[in-house]
């Protein structure tokens, strides 16, 4: 009995890893086509800023992500995510 209740609790879960891998896939193809890009430069453009200051612009943020990602990944394994979540939106 109880290797049947360790199989059905192994497949529940197999099936959630599959489900959570399709959607992070699906997920990231559609944010790597990058429609939101495009927006920020014509947007960009209109109000006059050249495209030096809007590649900067993207640096900034780019280099932002990556030194705050660590970091916040350590502290959400040690306080928690919803910590971290809830500073972050303050």
């Amino acid at each position: 009995m109880a290797n049947k209740l360790t199989s059905e609790k192994e497949g529940d879960e197999s099936n959630r890893y599959q489900y959570n891998l399709t959607y992070i896939m699906l997920s990231e193809a559609w944010f790597n086509l990058s429609f939101i890009s495009a927006i920020f430069i014509l947007f960009f453009t209109s109000r006059g800023y050249t495209f030096q200051d809007i590649g900067f612009f993207e640096l900034i943020t780019s280099l932002t992500i990556v030194i705050t990602d660590l970091p916040s990944g350590v502290l959400a394994d040690r306080v928690g995510r919803k910590w971290v979540v809830f500073a972050a939106n303050i």
